[in-house]
């Protein structure tokens, strides 16, 4: 009754709430409700992830070739259970019944019956995105457990490792503890943490990364040391391995001070160690990607034969772009432009395989509360100097430049005028990053203010998820967003 009768005593808990425990409270109700509320293989490209999970439990961590085609010589009945969840994507009247699970939960494993299963772009991922995923499912394995449920081992095995990645990046960090909270827990970053796809630990360790650079370069007490180093190279090899277009996130290291590594001498083999093991990471992953991909004859029919797929030629397009850089400089810029809303959209939320929009009203709210926290939640004491912001600055564009070029390379046809594949998503690993270059404001708001924005956007981004994933999958008349 005091706490009704004292609205001030609520404002003072709000503005005492550990952040690291706000976001682990929430991140697991939340996320195990997700895991089982949101459908089977309705995330991105979650048919192929499982396939490719799956493959990599059996510590096959190369694709297999069969007919020109990437993928991987899998129990036929995993391809059996996927297909009836087939049809649902991007058929808004098509609606998940108690018959799908019905049907999938009667399918045995039967690990002897195998048939190759096509998943072109899954294949070319590094086994270390299915790290967790595919514990969970050996774990299953052994017990000979049902596909469905090994589907969903890996949804949960995958969940608890990114939460425990965010929980670590939050509690080690210095500043913006709640801004990486509110990211953690936005609508889209959640979705794909449920999932069995390869993105959580990606983010993951870049959030990890992020913060544990951050804690080097401003918390009191702490050294660019021997344990430093091999963390900080640990982190980078398995982000750089995760998707090497991360890899420049690497040189945030430039963001600590020489003065933390004792003497310049120290600073630069520091900083050569970290950032070449990362580099020779990026070197071995490409060489592996290069030796399979030369394995298609012809390339063009990596994804498939269809008209509506890209034909893909990398050696074509990476020669097109180094004959014309400026006008591919200027592609970028357009591409990013023309998709501009798309790709702030499937930053904040674009469920299911991102064609399901939650509604304009969100997005906005959601940008304002982010908004707020990034310009205003910082510590007096901490600044950023003028040369951590170019870094901050530049690490972000070359991250952008290099996933740009990427998906040029491998999801565009030869010579095409647009990058296409400009999903939000893709950009999480980065936003903190961007959105510590507005840190350090003069204005100074009571201390409950922050966390009540990002608690309220946290609990309207379960809210309005729950109801895009109902009316989208569940209830049975003719879908509309709110948008």
């Amino acid at each position: 009754m005091v706490l009704f009768k004292n609205p001030r005593l609520w404002l003072y808990i709000a503005g005492t709430l550990p952040p690291e425990k706000v976001f682990l409270f929430f991140g697991i109700i939340w996320g195990i409700f997700q895991v089982f509320f949101t459908p089977p293989f309705q995330a991105p490209d979650e048919l192929n992830h499982f396939s490719r999970a799956y493959q990599v439990s059996e510590f096959r961590f190369s694709p297999q070739l069969y007919k020109n085609k990437l993928g991987g010589f899998l129990p036929g009945n995993i391809w059996t259970t996927e297909e009836l969840f087939f049809h649902i994507p991007f058929n808004p009247e098509k609606k998940i019944t108690k018959d799908h699970f019905i049907n999938a939960i009667k399918i045995p494993l039967n690990i002897e019956n195998r048939t190759f299963i096509f998943f072109p772009n899954t294949s070319l991922y590094s086994p270390v995105s299915y790290i967790p995923q595919s514990i969970g499912i050996f774990l299953g394995r052994i017990l000979n457990l049902r596909p469905l449920v090994l589907f969903y081992l890996g949804r949960i095995f995958n969940l608890f490792a990114w939460i425990l990645l965010i929980y670590i990046s939050i509690k080690t960090l210095p500043i913006a503890k709640w801004l990486i909270v509110t990211l953690a827990l936005l609508p889209m970053t959640m979705f794909e943490a449920a999932s069995v796809s390869a993105d959580p630990i990606t983010i993951g360790l870049s959030f990890l990364l992020i913060s544990y650079v951050l804690n080097l370069a401003f918390a009191e007490n702490t050294i660019l040391g021997k344990k430093e180093i091999l963390s900080l190279s640990i982190i980078s090899i398995l982000l750089s391995f995760s998707k090497n277009v991360y890899f420049p996130m690497v040189f945030l290291i430039l963001l600590i001070p020489i003065k933390k590594a004792a003497n310049l001498r120290n600073y630069i083999l520091s900083v050569s160690i970290i950032v070449g093991s990362a580099l020779i990471s990026v070197l071995i992953g490409a060489l592996v990607l290069r030796n399979i991909l030369a394995q298609i004859h012809p390339i063009e029919q990596l994804y498939g034969d269809s008209s509506l797929l890209p034909q893909v030629n990398p050696d074509k397009q990476l020669a097109f772009i180094l004959s014309n850089i400026t006008g591919f400089i200027t592609m970028v810029a357009n591409s990013f432009y023309i998709l501009r809303l798309y790709i702030f959209q499937s930053f904040l939320g674009k469920l299911g395989w991102s064609e399901i929009l939650i509604s304009k009203w969100f997005y906005y709210y959601a940008a304002s509360c982010i908004g707020i926290i990034a310009l205003f939640e910082f510590k007096k004491e901490i600044r950023l100097t003028f040369s951590q912001r170019l870094i901050l600055l530049v690490s972000s564009c070359l991250v952008i430049l290099v996933f740009s070029v990427t998906m040029y390379l491998s999801w565009s046809s030869v010579g095409a005028i647009m990058i296409i594949n400009l999903q939000g998503r893709y950009f999480i690993p980065i936003v903190p990053v961007l959105l510590l270059l507005f840190y350090g404001k003069k204005i100074t708001l009571p201390k409950f203010v922050i966390p009540l924005v990002s608690i309220s956007l946290i609990l309207v981004s379960i809210a309005v998820t729950i109801n895009t994933i109902l009316v989208r999958y569940y209830i049975v008349y003719q879908y509309y967003t709110l948008y």
